[in-house]
């Protein structure tokens, strides 16, 4: 073997990106349900995962995020008007 062959650099590989979902439960998903998913999983990117770290560093709870969870409209109980979104999430 040729020291020169054997150190030549590789080509990086291009890893996957990664999938936290190992059971496949999202292919399980309706189109609705897995839309669901997917928004609430783009809130805790956009919103919680920038700040989150300090608040457990701190043992405290981010309060200032309450009303843009409750703005994505989905917790409540199942029923309809007083501010519930009609849909039971269990």
């Amino acid at each position: 073997m040729n020291d020169s062959t054997s150190l030549k650099a590789k080509a990086p590989v291009k890893l996957p990106e990664a999938d936290g979902d190992f059971y496949m439960l999202s292919r399980t998903l309706s189109p609705e349900d897995n839309a669901l998913r997917l928004k609430v999983r783009a809130f805790m990117e956009q919103e919680v995962q920038p700040i989150i770290n300090g608040y457990w560093e701190r043992d405290e709870f981010p309060f200032e995020l309450l009303p843009k969870f409750a703005a994505l409209g989905i917790a409540g109980l199942p029923y309809q008007g007083y501010g519930c979104p009609a849909r039971a999430l269990c």
